[in-house]
């Protein structure tokens, strides 16, 4: 590499003392020197494909080091992580969980068919089921009286993600139009976030449904 940059330098110092002694070479030396752009780019490509890999690893090692989690398990949350008057709730409190869910976890992200679909029912108030999804995140945390649960899909492609978008929007208006419910949708992945309660809106919900939408932005391609 050393060698084919000095060999490059003395031919361009050579192309200038000829055309500047013998105008009539001046047409060759355009040609000679579109040759010399050419290897020069060459040489730099190595070199511009070092940086941007250089660029990625760098990347990579910063999201590993930072140990934050991308797509749909980025929602992956403790309670308290939400707000300071959230907790995680108990799986033995839990008395209303969508028919055929199996839950060891709270919160739990899962690949496993029969996961996916019970998700897909309790999302969609038992419309939808799911079909095209890949999947599923299914979490339940409490706030003081109140009861706040999250549902979330992941779909195979945009376009099964644009009619589930659109099907939960239709499914969950009224519960948004009392601020009881919030659809977010980034890239493949929808997510209701759902409120439970006889009091006034806690102060949690507000930043739940805050840090859902921030999360996503920065977590998941769009």
């Amino acid at each position: 590499m050393l060698l084919r940059r000095i060999l490059y330098l003395t031919r361009s110092s050579v192309l200038l003392l000829l055309v500047s002694s013998f105008p009539m070479l001046a047409g060759c030396a355009r040609d000679e020197a579109e040759e010399l752009a050419v290897e020069s780019s060459e040489i730099a490509s190595p070199v511009a494909q070092s940086g941007a890999q250089q660029a990625f690893h760098q990347q990579s090692a910063d999201q590993k080091a930072s140990g934050e989690e991308t797509g749909l398990r980025s929602l992956l949350v403790q309670g308290p992580e939400l707000h300071d008057s959230i907790r995680t709730q108990s799986i033995a409190s839990i008395r209303d969980l969508p028919d055929g869910m199996t839950f060891p976890n709270n919160p739990r992200h899962s690949t496993e068919r029969a996961f996916i679909e019970a998700t897909a029912g309790g999302g969609s108030q038992g419309r939808l089921d799911g079909a095209g999804m890949r999947a599923a995140l299914y979490a339940r945390y409490v706030c003081g009286e109140s009861e706040i649960g999250f549902y979330g899909l992941e779909a195979e492609s945009a376009a099964v993600a644009d009619r589930r978008e659109a099907e939960l929007r239709k499914i969950w208006a009224y519960g948004g139009s009392l601020d009881r419910a919030r659809v977010f949708r980034q890239g493949m992945i929808t997510v209701v976030v759902w409120l439970r309660t006889d009091e006034p809106t806690p102060e949690g919900w507000r930043a739940v449904k805050e840090w859902v939408e921030q999360r996503l932005d920065r977590n998941v391609r769009p």
